[in-house]
């Protein structure tokens, strides 16, 4: 028999051995798929829970632009610091709400530009977070402490300042936790990013 034409069997052993590439191949791009759907639903999980917490932030500014309409008239603050707070609030939703939009549904279909816009979201709430801490907040605190300054100064500087102190605690305190709520999220947003290079690095 010549031995440079393979026999039945080493054919059999090549068929076989093709057929259990194809199966590993086929388990393989299964396992693949079932990855790429875990990961897409763990990111389209995160930002559901991203967007309920800008909605309850949303609340709570509805809640405090109540509050301060009732402070208002308890401590006879002026119209003209009133309706900044207020103003200060509505901006503060509809940054929130303009900055984080994303369709859930469609975060799946293209990852790279799910990406692209999740860094941009990142880069946009930094931006306005800079703005809120070294600007708005310092002026509305200044405005604050000159209301008081009108109101309790005159009659007794000790009152005035026994006056501003909750407040400005208070201030801090709230300062602190929305700067604590701000990174947290901000560290969601990172989680995601990973999350879909990951997938990205498996597909290549």
């Amino acid at each position: 028999m010549n031995p440079t034409i393979p026999s039945n069997e080493n054919i059999q052993e090549l068929e076989n051995l093709r057929i259990e590439i194809a199966q590993f191949k086929k388990r393989l791009d299964a396992q693949t798929t079932l990855t790429e759907q875990f990961i897409i639903k763990s990111v389209k999980h995160k930002m559901s829970r991203f967007h309920r917490k800008v909605y309850q932030i949303c609340i709570l500014n509805i809640v405090a632009i109540l509050l301060w309409i009732w402070i208002k008239y308890m401590n006879h603050f002026s119209w003209g610091f009133t309706l900044f707070t207020i103003l200060i609030c509505l901006l503060s939703m509809s940054l929130g709400l303009y900055i984080n939009r994303m369709d859930i549904g469609k975060m799946g279909e293209n990852l790279r530009d799910t990406v692209h816009r999740l860094q941009k979201m990142k880069a946009q709430r930094l931006f306005v977070e800079k703005i809120g801490c070294f600007c708005v907040i310092p002026l509305w605190l200044a405005w604050f402490i000159f209301e008081y300054y009108k109101l309790f100064y005159v009659q007794d500087p000790y009152i005035f300042l026994g006056m501003i102190m909750m407040p400005l605690l208070g201030g801090i305190i709230g300062l602190i936790v929305g700067l604590r709520i701000f990174f947290k999220m901000q560290g969601e947003i990172n989680d995601m990013i990973a999350d879909i290079e990951q997938l990205q690095s498996q597909t290549d």
